[in-house]
This record gives structure tokens, sequence and C-alpha cells, in this order.
């Protein structure tokens, strides 16, 4: 008996979207199976799925694809016929109707997306250790201590042979181009988190963009997906993050004094003893009026 042959139509978002004909089948399939952390999108004539969903089509008299049955996890139901699919990893398959039903005839593993998924701000907190504050869009730094360590975690490994001293580039409002400051970055947790080590810390009263080469792809030679790019600011004293020193950080530390530096509270430590005390509420008092441009 003939084997089917399998003929790629396109791609959704990475999945293969195949007409199988010839072989033991009773019509054409058109298939697009899915699992993973992305969603699919809608392209053509192709329907996309969403997160853990899986899509199967065939192909009408006229050669059109007509939606055929939503697959929700791994099992779902096609002309009445229920069937399971095992997909280990993200990745594509394609199935054969038969008269017993459709069966599995081979699946293809879908490399799984690659992107920052946390950006950090490592300082030295005294006895309490080195602690990172988690970085988001328009974060305000307010520590005393020199800025110089950024650390990216991916949610995949990286090629450590696309990585080098050039893999980020740092935009400042102010000072302009610090990207001749970044000194060293290497990989750590297997190839996972990648920490730029800075020749001078980011300046205070500042404003940054930084930025991740697209040279640097993933472990699979793939392209990084998302965004690359950061931006945030540096502010002594601005405990509160409104881009002003003001009586308000003061009561912000004082709100905090006590607690532990987990969870984000590490910011309130600003003179970096380790604790949260009467000392970070005078730093910042100290600062009054000191304001970002």
């Amino acid at each position: 008996m003939a084997e089917p042959t399998i003929t790629e139509i396109g791609t959704v978002a990475g999945a293969v979207v195949a007409k199988i004909s010839g072989g033991p089948i009773s019509g054409d399939l058109v298939v697009a199976l899915r699992t993973g952390a992305a969603p699919l999108v809608h392209n053509a004539d192709f329907l996309a799925d969403s997160d853990a969903l899986i899509t199967v089509y065939k192909l009408d008299a006229g050669g059109q694809v007509e939606y055929l049955a939503m697959v929700e996890g791994t099992t779902a139901s096609l002309d009445g016929t229920a069937f399971a699919i095992n997909l280990p990893e993200p990745g594509t398959a394609a199935l054969l109707e038969e008269p017993g039903g459709p069966r599995l005839y081979m699946s293809t593993a879908v490399p799984p997306e690659s992107s920052i998924t946390k950006w950090e701000a490592p300082m030295d907190h005294g006895p309490a250790g080195e602690v990172a504050t988690l970085l988001s869009e328009d974060y305000v730094e307010c520590r005393s201590a020199p800025l110089t360590r950024l650390r990216l975690t991916f949610s995949q490994p990286l090629d450590a042979a696309t990585v080098n001293n050039s893999s980020v580039a740092i935009q400042a409002h102010a000072a302009g181009d610090l990207s001749s400051t970044v000194s060293d970055i290497s990989l750590t947790s297997g190839n996972t988190v990648m920490v730029v080590t800075l020749s001078a810390g980011l300046p205070d009263a500042d404003r940054f963009t930084v930025t991740l080469s697209d040279s640097v792809k993933d472990s699979a030679g793939t392209d990084l997906v998302g965004d690359k790019s950061i931006a945030f600011s540096r502010l002594v004293g601005d405990a509160d993050g409104s881009g002003t020193v003001d009586l308000n950080d003061v009561a912000a530390v004082r709100s905090n004094s006590g607690r532990s530096l987990g969870g984000g509270y590490a910011r309130y430590d600003i003179d970096g003893s380790g604790r949260i005390t009467p000392a970070d509420m005078r730093a910042a008092r100290a600062l009054d009026g000191h304001t970002l441009p």
C-alpha cells in the first residue's frame, strides 16, 4: 500500500499546514496542530488557535480549507470519532483520515520561541548581599550604589557564539551613547541568564534605553521574539518613582521601614546598608528637589 504524500502549503506562526494525499485515506486533510506557550494568529484561510489548542482542517471539493474540529489539550473528535494526540513538546502533527478514525502519521517538533523574560538591576546591600530589583518600562532606580550591572533572563538558552560585548547598547537621554561602558557580557545558568557589566555606573538623574542586538540568537540559531529593549531611569532618592525627590519619598521609605529586602522592597534601602532604616529617610530628604530631565 502506497505511503501518503505530504505537501506543505504554508505555515501559521510556526505550525506546518500541509495537504495529505494518496495512501490509505478517504480524503485530503490540511492539518495545523500546535501546543505551546505562544498563541497562533489568523492567517488568510487558516484559522488560528489559542494556547494549548490544536486545530484540524481538510480541503473541500473546491480545494478550500474546511474547518473540521477544534482540539482542546490532546483529545478531540473528528466526524464523531474520538482520538488522542500526544505531542511531548510544541510541534506539528499530520493526521490520516481512515475508516476507523484519524491516526497520527507524523509529528515534527517546533522549537519553543525564545524571548527575554526578565530585566534586573543587581546591587550590593552590605550584609544582605546582592539584591536585584526587577526593571520594567519607566522604572526609576533610586538606590545610591553605582549601577554597574544589568541582568537579563531568557526563556531558552542562548548561542554563546552570538554574544559579545557589542550585544547590548545603552543610550542615555542626557549623557548620550553609553554603549562603550559595557566592559563584559557573560552567560550563566545554562546560557539562560546574561550578565552585563559596566566599567562605570549609569549616571544619576538620567533616562536610559537598553537594547539587545538582533544578532543574539538562541541555541537553535533562531531569532529572539518580543521586545528586546527596555526604558528606565535613575534618580537617587526617588523612592516612589515619581521623577522628583520630595517629602513623598521620605514617607515611602518610612512606610517600608524594617521590611526585608525581597519582593521589590530593596529600592527603599537607598543607602545600601542591607536594612531599611531612618538613614534611608535622611538620604531621600537630603536630595529634596532632585529631578529627572
